[in-house]
Formats: C-alpha cells, structure tokens, sequence
C-alpha cells in the first residue's frame, strides 16, 4: 500500500484532514460571501480568502526578512526556556542542598 494511503487508513488522521478541509472551504465561503451577495456575515467579509493569504504567503517566501523573523523568534523562544531550565535546576540544587558546581551543570544537561 502507498505512503498516502497507510497515512489516511488511520481514522484521527482522516477527521484532522476533514477538519481543517471543512475549516478553509467555511473559510472560503465567508470570505467571498460579502462579494456574492453584499451581505457581511459577521465580519468574516473583512478576512481576506485563503487563496490570497496563500498567494501572499508565496510572496514572503523568498525574502530574507521573513526567514530572518523566523530564526530572531526561534532563538528568543530557545533562549528563554534554557533560562527556565537553569533557573528551575539551580532552584532545585538549593532546595535539595547541593552545592557541587559539577553535579549542577549535570542536572541542567540532563533536563535538556
């Protein structure tokens, strides 16, 4: 049997690809409802529908600064859990009373 097919004979798989297949079609539609019939429906008019958010998307792509955000917004995220992590051991080692600096680091090493 192919990939695909092994990957949807599982029914989770195939109600989260349902789902999110539903969500862009009610997506669509409520995007574009506004410009079929002139009536809003509940502001869903002012989204815009998913075939320009991805057209836009495809835009952003190739530009650096898009990529740039990416890795800014990674190492930020990255940065603070290693300081949770060492905040939350060196908590840890002063409430269980170890005072080896090695024993320490091997703590935080193996949170990681």
């Amino acid at each position: 049997m192919s990939a695909v097919g092994n990957f949807l004979k599982n029914t989770t798989t195939r109600r989260g690809v349902a789902a999110i297949v539903c969500f862009v079609i009610i997506w669509h539609i409520g995007a574009m409802f506004d410009d079929w019939t002139g009536v809003d429906i509940l502001g869903i008019g002012l989204v815009p529908p998913p075939s320009d958010v991805f057209a836009a998307f495809l835009g952003v792509i190739p530009k650096v600064g898009y990529w740039m955000s990416w890795v800014s917004s990674f190492s930020r995220v990255l940065t603070g859990f290693l300081v949770a992590i060492y905040l939350l051991q060196s908590n840890a080692c002063r409430s269980y009373k170890i005072e080896d600096r090695s024993v320490r680091l091997l703590l935080v090493v193996h949170a990681l």
